[in-house]
């Protein structure tokens, strides 16, 4: 998106296929067995990060198919799209912050993996 550049099109499919595999994580969140041995502030902030990171996929793949209606120009980042995903990036950051201070405790106590928080960030989407 950044460049546009010739993937536009990708681009925007790319964004949509995101949003759908984070739709499909929530539902699986959402079933998953043992649940409820896990706090519920971690399932509550994982919930929320998904569910804004899914929003931000979805605003992301408008402002890549507005873009391409439009063609590329200097305004593009001044789009709707594009204004829209600041809100949920940032609900997401934090839900996903807040995932990981709860998980790193859970995960080293039965020897699975940790996350930082610096690698739960998306940031450079939009850089």
């Amino acid at each position: 998106m950044r460049g546009c550049g010739p993937s536009l099109r990708q681009d925007a499919r790319t964004f949509t296929r995101a949003a759908s595999s984070r739709q499909h994580l929530l539902s699986r969140l959402a079933s998953l067995p043992g649940r409820s041995e896990l706090p519920a502030a971690l399932l509550r902030n994982l919930t929320t990060a998904w569910q804004a990171s899914a929003q931000v996929d979805t605003d992301l793949a408008r402002w890549a198919a507005d873009t391409m209606a439009r063609g590329c120009h200097h305004k593009s980042r001044s789009d709707a799209g594009l204004r829209a995903s600041f809100a949920p990036e940032s609900q997401a950051t934090a839900g996903k912050h807040a995932f990981a201070r709860l998980w790193n405790p859970v995960a080293r106590q039965y020897g699975l993996t940790t996350t930082s928080q610096a690698s739960s960030n998306r940031s450079g989407v939009l850089s």
